[in-house]
């Protein structure tokens, strides 16, 4: 399950193609029944959290805040059953995005699916810390947002994608 939150209330988003999104980056990584919640916010709303969290007091991003596993609960007949691992939370700044888009030169929807997956790998313990940590969290995302490129509407300079017509023969 994905929790979805729009915080923010600027800049227009389709919430529920980033639902879709967040279902198939969970999927393509081993985790489909794994909950994750996804808010979008301010840059006001995530400097305040980067400064409480981070000691950065400055807008950044993306934040990501995992979770252990839940432990397995007792239901009827004393089974244990665990519920699926809620992971955590994805907090991205939307005017954040909307300028590193603009600075990288794609659209608004590709760099809040790089976000999105950013911090979804961060909530599976991918980090970047070190170098050889960064190469590998840096093609992780790469292989993610090719191999999802269809589930969002994009070209890859950010404007609808144009599905040639179906021909009947």
């Amino acid at each position: 399950m994905i929790r979805i939150a729009n915080r923010q209330r600027r800049i227009p988003l389709r919430v529920e193609t980033y639902r879709t999104l967040a279902e198939k980056v969970l999927h393509a990584l081993g985790q489909p029944d794994a909950e994750i919640s996804l808010s979008f916010i301010s840059d006001r709303r995530i400097q305040s959290l980067n400064r409480i969290y981070r000691g950065k007091d400055q807008p950044t991003d993306v934040l990501a805040f995992s979770l252990a596993y839940s432990k397995p609960v007792k239901v009827k007949k004393n089974v244990d059953q665990s519920p699926p691992p809620f992971l955590g939370d994805v907090v991205i700044s939307v005017p954040t995005a909307r300028r590193q888009a603009r600075e990288r030169r794609h659209g608004l929807r590709r760099e809040i699916a790089r976000l999105m997956i950013h911090g979804i790998l961060h909530l599976l313990s991918y980090d970047h810390e070190k170098p050889a940590d960064a190469r590998r969290m840096r093609r992780k995302e790469s292989a993610l947002l090719r191999e999802l490129s269809g589930a969002l509407p994009l070209r890859a300079d950010g404007a609808p994608r144009l599905r040639p017509p179906a021909y009947v023969t």
